[in-house]
């Protein structure tokens, strides 16, 4: 199936919702097909110039037509000459059928970058609900889910939905420096099993800073404070610190550029009880290293879901 250039046209405070009479054209004939195939689905991805993930939209496929609606919201943050490419997932395979150049018509900003006021970003996500929505996109290593906890009356929480399983938060920040907040469940603490919150990441987690809440064993119950070499795997730089992940914990961990220190506080206390220096700059922080991932993984009994997050916020700190 081709893939046929075209473009994608948006305007500030508006929704994109393209007709058919409307580029990308996004009708079967284009294609040479009378119909889309039945129970298909499409997804279009927004890039930036050096090819880092904006954004992705789920579309829904009818016989005559793919329709997508993008918010405002979520499209003013994609710029003028963003790249784009829409595919096709079938029951036959994937194939991508529109590819182009995002266009802006509105009001063109000239002032200069550095002299805008680009505001910071804060997100603020409790999780409960069924699903994990469509602003955490899956990674490598499995998919995530959300568990029922009412029958021991406890929030809803997130966790692999197998053994390991990994998201992105679907916007990067706007600076290094990065404060997150995470309520954790941790049902059967001696199951081995452990939750990292991933940060200052590129777009994959394959590198950034990560901080890991592990259970099991009364030995292994420790928090690690290292950095990825991919979602599911770091390496640790400081020593490791005991510690129990309990129903309802909050933890809250700091990165600050100035100092270059990761520091993780627990509870309401002031002193951190883990952190590390980055004093040789293992870990980037410019543009593209700003992403904030989270990765889960327990033992294949499976008899609980391991250590769960029930709720986030994430902030730039300065």
């Amino acid at each position: 199936m081709e893939s046929h250039y075209a473009a994608v046209v948006l305007s500030k405070g508006g929704t994109w919702k393209p007709s058919t009479s409307e580029t990308p054209y996004l009708l079967p004939d284009s294609n040479g097909l009378t119909s889309w195939p039945e129970r298909s689905s499409a997804r279009c991805v927004f890039r930036d110039t050096r090819g880092l993930e904006l954004f992705t939209l789920r579309g829904k496929v009818l016989p005559d037509q793919i329709e997508f609606i993008g918010s405002p919201a979520d499209m003013d943050k994609i710029p003028a000459g963003a790249s784009f490419t829409i595919t096709l997932e079938t029951r036959s395979g994937t194939f991508p059928i529109r590819h182009g150049t995002v266009i802006r018509q509105e009001v063109t900003i000239t002032t200069p970058l550095s002299q805008q006021n680009i505001p910071p970003l804060s997100l603020v996500d409790n999780l409960q609900r069924s699903a994990t929505g469509r602003k955490w996109m899956p990674l490598a290593g499995g998919l995530v889910e959300m568990v029922d906890n009412s029958d021991a009356g406890l929030p809803i929480g997130m966790a692999a939905r197998g053994e390991r399983g990994a998201v992105r938060y679907f916007q990067e920040f706007t600076t290094p420096s990065i404060e997150i907040g995470v309520s954790l469940l941790n049902r059967n603490p001696d199951q081995a099993a452990w939750t990292s919150v991933n940060f200052g990441a590129d777009i994959n987690s394959e590198m950034g800073f990560s901080v890991r809440f592990e259970t099991g064993a009364t030995a292994n119950r420790r928090i690690h404070i290292g950095t990825l070499t991919n979602p599911m795997t770091i390496i640790d730089r400081a020593p490791l610190v005991t510690n129990t992940v309990e129903n309802n914990d909050y933890y809250l961990i700091r990165f600050i550029h100035g100092t270059k220190t990761v520091a993780l506080y627990k509870g309401a206390s002031l002193e951190p009880i883990a952190q590390w220096p980055d004093e040789t700059d293992i870990v980037p922080r410019g543009i593209g290293y700003r992403h904030l991932s989270l990765s889960f993984y327990r033992s294949s009994t499976w008899t609980t879901k391991g250590i769960q997050i029930t709720s986030i916020t994430a902030r730039d700190a300065a």
